[in-house]
């Protein structure tokens, strides 16, 4: 799923790191050894670029991690309300684990 390729992207102030395609040499490169001679060719700008990885997806594959990524949450809060429910399990004189696993799953009523 999925294919790695690398681009060389101007450098950002901030040194955040965004996908912004259209700051790119309008190259992708196989490998970041391949993007970094590209940079290091020129070397006016090579201090303002950098190599930056990017995973490309086609729409299915995205909508597929995407459910896959969902169902995992799902999973892991109903995992976690089941251990908060069952605290109440030895403490029977209250429902604070019942109230945690409510939180937990969004039932918040």
């Amino acid at each position: 799923m999925g294919y790695l390729f690398y681009v060389n992207m101007q450098k950002r102030s901030d040194e955040k790191v965004y996908a912004d395609v259209h700051k790119t040499d309008e190259r992708i490169y196989f490998s970041p050894e391949e993007a970094q001679a590209a940079i290091d060719a020129d070397p006016q700008l090579a201090p303002y670029r950098h190599v930056v990885p990017l995973v490309a997806l086609t729409q299915q594959e995205y909508e597929a991690l995407v459910r896959e990524v969902e169902s995992a949450v799902l999973a892991e809060r109903q995992r976690c309300a089941d251990i908060a429910a069952s605290w109440d399990a030895s403490h029977p004189n209250t429902n604070y684990g019942q109230c945690i696993a409510k939180l937990i799953l969004g039932q918040n009523s």
